[in-house]
């Protein structure tokens, strides 16, 4: 099972190139989490705060597929030598004009511009990876499967860390703790020269083809926004839940069990010869993963307030994300000219972030109006309609 992946990292600067990524991506899961913490501190406001993150994600969302294009046109290091100190620099300024109560109008303005300078690393990095492993689609598989064991190391430790930092030092100390991840990971990733894909600027703009325009790419990107629904729908939920039967103190927990799952998948992911194409497997994942929504919604309706049918339910769940993500970026990547491959990449992230901000209003009046248990519903309607869209291009599934 080790075989695909002692042969990736035996490439040359793969795994520098690899760890410099998760440590310059760590920021992903920690720095709105500590800016919450540091906004309440100050105001006492989650209502302000979540105004805020969701600002946040949509000037994110549109920002990133820019930065993924310049990044392919005119090379990672020169994007990243400008975005990585903007980023650190925006965020130092931000959290300067909340702990000097500058006017709130100003947070929103400090949020857009920070947020305008985000670069997603995770493409960036996949966009290597392509780059150094050529057409070896099994190989690249198992890149792309690391790298999705790699998110769920910094989704289930990056929460765990920012919380430590906010509250046994202070909560501006965890949003520079923050930085110094996307310092440290961000500079030693650009100044891997070796593994950087070649610019292509030199490319004639009639040959730059747009990348919503071909059919798989708009399929995954407008189905990974009931994806990226999913998500969030499952861990506020989640939450709620925990919350109704007095165990707050372990939703973190819960939510470990569920990226564990994930991490699993995609270890064994990675190490599968898959022999259907990669868009047929996305398919058959966003089938899977809302089937294994199902068991959510049962276990707090039949068993309430029972943790460990939760528990069992959600690490289930989990074995249907990595999977699905690997195969709807290989799907993406693959469809696409190399000179555009990250920024097709940046429009999948994208549409998970705009996910991630969509059910959060719904969600939470259900929570608060009947309980959680019945909010579980929402995940599954998430997938219902990423399945929709499957069906709506059931003949790019077809023929890829």
């Amino acid at each position: 099972m080790l075989t695909p992946y002692r042969s990736i990292f035996a490439i040359p600067g793969a795994l520098r190139f690899s760890l410099s990524g998760l440590i310059g991506r760590m920021p992903i899961s920690m720095v709105w989490l500590a800016i919450i913490f540091v906004i309440v501190e100050k105001t006492d406001s989650y209502a302000l705060a979540g105004a805020l993150s969701t600002l946040a994600a949509i000037t994110a969302a549109t920002s990133s597929p820019i930065w993924s294009r310049a990044a392919d046109r005119y090379g990672q290091r020169k994007v990243l030598s400008i975005s990585v100190p903007l980023s650190v620099s925006t965020l130092f300024i931000f959290i300067q004009a909340v702990n000097h109560n500058l006017p709130r109008w100003s947070w929103f303005l400090f949020v857009i511009l920070m947020e305008s300078v985000f670069v997603g690393l995770g493409q960036m990095v996949r966009r290597r990876w392509t780059h150094v492993l050529g057409d070896n689609r099994n190989l690249i598989n198992a890149a792309f499967s690391f790298e999705a064991l790699a998110d769920e190391v910094i989704f289930t430790f990056g929460p765990i860390i920012a919380t430590l930092v906010a509250t046994t030092i202070s909560p501006t100390a965890a949003v520079y703790t923050c930085m110094g991840f996307l310092l440290v990971g961000g500079t030693i990733f650009l100044t891997s020269i070796d593994t950087e894909p070649p610019a292509t600027h030199h490319l004639e703009k009639s040959s730059a083809k747009s990348i919503l325009s071909i059919p798989i790419v708009r399929a995954v990107v407008i189905s990974s926004v009931f994806v990226g629904g999913f998500f969030s729908s499952v861990n506020l939920v989640t939450i709620g839940y925990a919350d109704d039967y007095n165990h707050k103190a372990l939703t973190g927990l819960l939510v470990a069990i569920w990226s564990v799952g994930s991490g699993i998948a995609a270890f064994i992911n990675g190490s599968f010869h898959w022999k259907i194409s990669e868009p047929r497997r996305y398919v058959l994942f966003v089938a899977l993963l809302g089937l294994l929504a199902i068991p959510l919604y049962l276990a707090a309706e039949i068993a309430p307030g029972n943790l460990v049918a939760i528990s069992i339910a959600l690490f289930l769940n989990g074995f249907a994300i990595a999977p699905l993500l690997v195969a709807g970026n290989s799907a993406v990547e693959k469809s696409v000219p190399d000179s555009q491959v990250t920024e097709a990449l940046g429009w999948s992230l994208s549409a998970l972030i705009v996910g991630n901000a969509l059910p959060a209003f719904i969600t939470g009046k259900i929570i608060d109006t009947y309980g959680a248990a019945p909010a579980y519903l929402i995940p599954i309607f998430c997938m219902a309609a990423a399945f929709a869209v499957m069906v709506v291009y059931r003949r790019t599934w077809r023929n890829p």
